[in-house]
């Protein structure tokens, strides 16, 4: 069974909070990939967004994505939202561990996202009135990429700690790549 464990969902989904207990619960080591890569270039990811372009962004996470596959055998990994749908990085994702699509009611994105977006870099030029529109945009175009997961979690409003069991109890049964929902 593979011990690299990918978690990937829109921004706010709750990757990095379910990420640890789950790490926790399989002795795995917990990454952020965001984190990493705020690490190797010195600053946020909004900064770095303002800085180079999200193209550049994208290139060194699909790099940072690799690199971690390649050093770690064994990890759970929160992505970044878009992560799996650029380049080729949802396949090598799939092809190199188990894939878990987190993935809470659109209403709770919106108020997470509303809430924080003024760390989040593609949401710091959208007004209030178009805010709800540009997730929902940006969910139903994302959706096609978070859909290849081998496991889909509705998470509703269940503590991290009772998520990662499940992810858990449903890991330690996977054998195949159909996905699946919880």
């Amino acid at each position: 069974m593979l011990k690299k464990i990918f978690l990937v969902g829109m921004p706010t989904s709750g990757k990095s909070s379910i990420g640890p207990p789950l790490s926790r619960r399989l002795s795995l080591d917990f990454m952020d990939l965001d984190k990493l890569i705020e690490h190797q270039v010195g600053c946020s990811i909004s900064n770095y967004f303002k800085a180079f372009g999200e193209a550049s962004f994208r290139e060194l996470e699909k790099i940072t994505l690799k690199e971690v596959i390649h050093a770690k055998e064994q990890f759970v990994l929160a992505c970044g939202g878009g992560t799996p749908c650029y380049a080729d990085n949802m396949d090598v994702m799939c092809q190199n561990g188990v894939v878990v699509f987190l993935d809470p009611p659109i209403q709770h994105i919106v108020s997470r996202l509303y809430t924080g977006r003024r760390s989040r870099p593609i949401f710091d030029d959208v007004s209030s009135e178009f805010f709800v529109k540009k997730v929902l945009k940006l969910y139903e175009e994302r959706l096609v990429c978070y859909q290849k997961a081998h496991i889909r979690v509705r998470t509703i409003r269940n503590s991290s700690t009772y998520i990662a069991q499940q992810i858990e109890d449903f890991y330690q049964k996977a054998e195949s790549n159909k996905p699946d929902e919880i």
